[in-house]
């Protein structure tokens, strides 16, 4: 079983990418596997980082590197 964290949000890595107004369109969720889960308000999306701010998208098998504009695009439903 992996755990999860629940408590003391960590808004630092997603600060770091866009600043308080990024801070704004997005609930902090969880941790995992040091991983940030931040959920769009609006979209119900969710947007991963680690604390140095490194993006992630959650597979089948666990989480993979990738692409942080693509992600945050794909987080606030822009795009395809």
């Amino acid at each position: 079983m992996i755990a999860m964290e629940c408590d003391n949000p960590n808004w630092a890595p997603i600060e770091a990418v866009g600043g308080p107004e990024l801070c704004g369109e997005f609930m902090w969720m969880m941790r995992q596997s040091g991983i940030e889960f931040f959920k769009h308000i609006c979209t119900r999306r969710y947007f991963l980082l680690d604390s140095k701010g490194r993006c992630y998208r959650q597979t089948a098998i666990g989480f993979e590197p990738a692409d942080l504009e693509t992600q945050l695009k794909r987080a606030r439903g822009e795009g395809r």
